[in-house]
């Protein structure tokens, strides 16, 4: 399995690597990237990487379904969001926090507090808005995903499930979605500056694995 947030830093250096240059007309850039594993680089689009969301929750088994899910709910996806609608769908994968400090605090009434102050990624699969790995619910659009096991053999992986998403690289660039600003507060001394990364990839399926040894249980392919 890769580790989404090294994953995608590598795969950034090597877009903002092939951006056009600004002596490079648009034929000759467009015409440089035309080949897609070429532009790739150390990465490729016939290759099925290995990502997984953060885990905001344990898995928990239903035992009249016969499958670990999510507890706290697959990863949701957003139609309009970020200026990543002009190319599909944003699904959201989890936070990485790249530079942190801590600082005391003091708001406009003179209260103070210990502030940890956290600068990082919004990371999102951006893909295309017919996947059949989008599931539609009154909630909202999630990727599908659970695993099923026989009870037996799911007692022993009680607490150490988890799943990844198994994608292919549909484009050299990664897509930027803005900034997101969270201000600290008394209640929640946590302020965070966060960039939102797009990653352009088609999901082909997911696997579902023991967190101790990264053991495939389950696989389910689209």
């Amino acid at each position: 399995m890769n580790d989404r947030g090294q994953f995608f830093a590598e795969f950034s250096k090597n877009s903002e690597s092939q951006k056009k240059g600004e002596f490079e007309t648009t034929q000759e850039h467009e015409e440089r990237i035309k080949n897609l594993d070429q532009a790739l680089g150390v990465f490729s689009s016939t290759v099925i990487y290995a990502l997984t969301p953060h885990k905001y929750s344990p898995f928990t088994y239903e035992a009249d379904e016969g499958r670990f899910q999510p507890r706290s709910g697959n990863p949701y996806c957003y139609d309009l969001h970020f200026n990543f609608e002009r190319n599909g769908t944003a699904c959201r994968i989890g936070t990485v926090v790249d530079k942190q400090d801590d600082y005391l605090g003091r708001n406009a009434f003179g209260t103070s507090a210990n502030v940890t102050s956290e600068v990082g990624r919004d990371l999102y699969f951006v893909i295309n808005k017919r996947s059949k790995v989008i599931k539609h619910a009154n909630y909202g659009d999630v990727l599908k995903g659970d695993c099923p096991i026989p009870r037996e053999e799911a007692q022993p992986l009680s607490g150490h499930v988890d799943m990844a998403y198994l994608v292919r690289l549909t484009d050299v660039q990664i897509m930027q979605g803005g900034l997101e600003f969270k201000d600290a507060t008394v209640a929640s001394p946590r302020e965070q500056r966060l960039s939102r990364e797009g990653l352009p990839v088609e999901i082909v399926g997911y696997a579902c694995y023991d967190d101790r040894n990264q053991e495939v249980f389950h696989t389910t392919m689209f």
